[in-house]
């Protein structure tokens, strides 16, 4: 881990540390797992569940209005937006998180079939326990390596109408690095409808973050014919850049 990574590290758990201190919240789940390390689910003196990992926020519940001002829910409204006019739109979800863009999504469309890999078995239990998660034939849920389930799926030749890239992890710089290569973007490209939308959801709270975003934004704009970014500041203090992109070139 280098100097930066550290430096960013620390002032995250001081902010995550000053606003626990600020709230009351009741730990309702805490386990450690060798793929994530420490996993909680904590309930909010506001009634909202928050699963974080390491101490760092992966998604909450939807049960508060404040959601609609989210990150979480903007991406879910691109989501919306892409499918409205499809019969049987495909979404591939790299990365559950607390099931909260997936319970957006389906909220907003019922139509939908919803594909999500995640790489922690723990992070689905959790999110069947606490986060409304219901395995059945629109949401399918498949425990593995995203990197290697993406490869797999180029073989039979899968295609999406919507890829949405989540793939945060609990330590710094907390996105998987993957998740920004070349190689790896160039198998989005061949997994999406030509119509389709490939979303990425970057942090965008400290300037690195802000850098490691500009940065994938300059790559992008030389593999897609449309990009549009939207930066979300929400009301729990969470900053990201939402990425859709369209027209692989």
């Amino acid at each position: 881990m280098d100097s930066i990574a550290i430096i960013l590290y620390l002032a995250l758990l001081i902010s995550i540390i000053i606003f626990y201190f600020k709230i009351k919240i009741k730990v309702l789940k805490s386990i450690n797992t060798k793929v994530s390390g420490k996993i909680k689910v904590v309930r909010l003196s506001n009634g909202e569940l928050s699963l974080t990992l390491n101490e760092y926020p992966q998604g909450v519940s939807v049960n508060l209005k404040t959601i609609k001002n989210s990150y979480w829910a903007k991406t879910a409204q691109k989501v919306a937006e892409a499918i409205k006019d499809l019969e049987h739109p495909q979404i591939l979800m790299l990365g559950l998180g607390a099931n909260t863009i997936p319970k957006l999504i389906r909220d907003l469309n019922n139509k939908c079939t919803i594909i999500i890999i995640e790489i922690d078995d723990q992070i689905i239990s959790l999110c069947k326990e606490f986060f409304n998660l219901k395995e059945n034939q629109k949401t399918i849920v498949r425990a593995g390596d995203a990197y290697k389930l993406v490869k797999d799926m180029l073989q039979t030749k899968s295609k999406y109408d919507v890829i949405i890239v989540d793939m945060f992890i609990g330590i710094p710089p907390y996105v998987s690095p993957e998740s920004s290569t070349p190689d790896f973007i160039n198998d989005l490209k061949q997994l999406i409808e030509p119509e389709g939308q490939i979303i990425f959801n970057r942090p965008a709270y400290f300037e690195q973050e802000r850098l490691n975003v500009k940065e994938l934004k300059e790559y992008l704009n030389t593999q897609f014919k449309e990009l549009q970014s939207d930066f979300v500041h929400d009301s729990r203090g969470y900053k990201n850049d939402i990425i859709s992109l369209k027209y692989p070139l």
